[in-house]
């Protein structure tokens, strides 16, 4: 499973960030279907990039996931997402 620092590394290396917070939010879900003990299944992504200019937020959000498709498949469960150009 990726830690906090590993998907922010990724997504520095795919995408031109200004700004990139990430907070573990996984677990606030205790208790749900995903939850894993120990491993990250939810986080929110605040991030500014040039790389959304022009972009809809839903293109914006497409970049995010497409960058971080091996953590999904890896268990990361749920990502709330605050994009900005």
């Amino acid at each position: 499973m990726a830690s906090i620092i590993e998907i922010e590394n990724k997504l520095k290396s795919q995408l031109n960030v200004n700004e990139l917070e990430i907070t573990d939010e996984s677990i606030m879900h205790k208790g749900h279907q995903n939850f894993k003990e120990g491993h990250i299944t939810h986080i929110k992504i605040k991030i500014k990039s040039p790389d959304f200019i022009g972009k809809t937020k839903v293109s914006m959000h497409r970049l995010i996931y497409n960058s971080l498709a091996e953590e999904i498949k890896m268990g990361l469960h749920a990502i709330s997402i605050e994009a900005e150009e």
